[in-house]
């Protein structure tokens, strides 16, 4: 099951350009009788732009995933670039052959919870065990359980941070 919805919106005036975009997103994921996958996020980007030269945009995303504890489930992500069309100045203008020119710079934090295992933050109890820690030697009378992984209530989102600086050009 998945469902999803987004608003749009953007407004020039003037030179100014401006836009803005708020996502929210909920997947249900289960084949079978398994115990359903779930994942949500919350997602908005505004960008910023004046005269064709200058640029901004800053970005958001708060994502929540079951295969962290409650205190770690959700975790908040951001970026933002700017950017600056360099042939669109006047001094540039004189420069026929540079069609186009343009330096860009970015930041920002990603997030990952692809992490192998499910419910990792959970101590997992198993039924029997193996031959070597049975009682008895499997003879025991009585019904018992055994840990079989402990959890670790601190695992969290994996965070990366990312940076970018290009430039950008086109001659003749």
């Amino acid at each position: 099951l998945n469902y999803q919805l987004q608003l749009n919106w953007g407004r020039e005036f003037g030179k100014h350009n401006v836009s803005a975009m708020g996502l929210m997103s909920r997947q249900e994921r289960a084949t079978g009788s398994m115990i359903p996958n779930f994942r949500e996020d919350w997602v908005f980007r505004t960008t910023y732009g004046y005269a064709s030269k200058y640029f901004f945009e800053y970005n958001g995303a708060y994502n929540g995933s079951e295969q962290f504890s409650a205190e770690n489930r959700f975790a908040f992500f951001n970026s933002g670039a700017l950017g600056w069309m360099i042939t669109e100045e006047s001094f540039m203008k004189s420069l026929r052959f540079v069609d186009m020119l343009k330096l860009r710079a970015s930041y920002g934090e990603i997030g990952d919870d692809n992490i192998s295992g499910r419910w990792l933050y959970m101590t997992q109890w198993a039924y029997g065990g193996n031959s070597s820690l049975e009682v008895n030697n499997g003879t025991s009378p009585y019904t018992w359980y055994r840990e079989s992984a402990v959890g670790n209530p601190d695992v969290h989102w994996e965070t990366v941070r990312k940076s970018n600086v290009g430039l950008d050009y086109s001659f003749f």
